[in-house]
């Protein structure tokens, strides 16, 4: 039919381009503390650059202080090379850190806010 968009077509439509949506796609992937461990960690690593996947391979869903994100991504900061993305849960604030790679934005670290060095800048 005209106008319906294949599985595969679809998929990639949903797929999160902007820093601020794949920051709170991994958040919500991420803050899952009940998670089993080998399914949290490809759901989370899908989201991860290469560097920040080999840290996520070590870690346990059971170490995440929050179960969910109660609020959108922000864009706290943002250039060509590097994004810093506020999400809000249920365990307190956390700031993302993106950078582009394979084409993307992908996840490159995770800090709760108020003990953040990510957004230290633009927080004077």
């Amino acid at each position: 039919m005209p106008g319906t968009a294949s599985p595969a077509e679809a998929a990639e439509q949903a797929v999160p381009v902007r820093p601020d949506e794949v920051g709170l796609a991994f958040v919500q992937a991420w803050a899952r503390p009940d998670a089993d461990d080998a399914a949290w960690r490809t759901q989370c690593t899908a989201y991860a650059t290469d560097r920040f996947a080999k840290v996520l391979s070590t870690s346990t869903s059971g170490a995440v202080a929050a179960s969910r994100a109660v609020g959108d991504g922000e864009i706290i900061e943002r250039t060509e090379s590097e994004a810093i993305v506020r999400v809000a849960t249920d365990g307190g604030a956390v700031l993302v850190r993106l950078l582009p790679e394979r084409g993307r934005w992908r996840v490159d670290g995770i800090e709760p806010e108020q003990s953040s060095s990510l957004a230290g800048a633009s927080r004077g």
